[in-house]
């Protein structure tokens, strides 16, 4: 057992690491969706120029490393509704949950982008 791999209560964040094995059809479909996605995004953003461009990156770029992992168990009372008082490990919890639903469109998008490109690498 690692010293560092004692359960606490406590979520962490982790980094991409898996290996992912789709079918090229659903990396394909899913490559448009995420096409979709960040045209309506140029679309309707007022920002214009570099600003909107390096905003996008960085959120794809966290989506793709980034990975929280909250400990669903210890959401707080009521299945996170309400804050424990008594305990820290709650609300740093319920701010992981968080943290991933946001950065789970980032994930989708930046993760098809990245089998979609890698068919093009297995296939040469």
């Amino acid at each position: 057992m690692d010293r560092f791999d004692y359960d606490d209560g406590v979520g962490k964040i982790g980094l991409h690491t898996s290996e992912r094995n789709y079918s090229p059809w659903r990396i394909i479909l899913c490559f448009f969706i995420s096409l979709a996605i960040l045209a309506a995004y140029f679309y309707f953003t007022p920002l214009e120029g570099l600003p909107l461009l390096a905003i996008a990156v960085v959120y794809l770029l966290m989506g793709y490393f980034i990975n929280p992992r909250p400990d669903y168990n210890n959401m707080g009372w009521l299945g996170g509704l309400i804050d424990d008082p008594f305990q820290f490990s709650d609300g740093y919890n319920r701010f992981l949950a968080f943290l991933k639903f946001f950065l789970l469109p980032g994930r989708f998008m930046a993760q098809s982008l990245v089998d979609f490109f890698g068919i093009f690498t297995r296939s040469v």
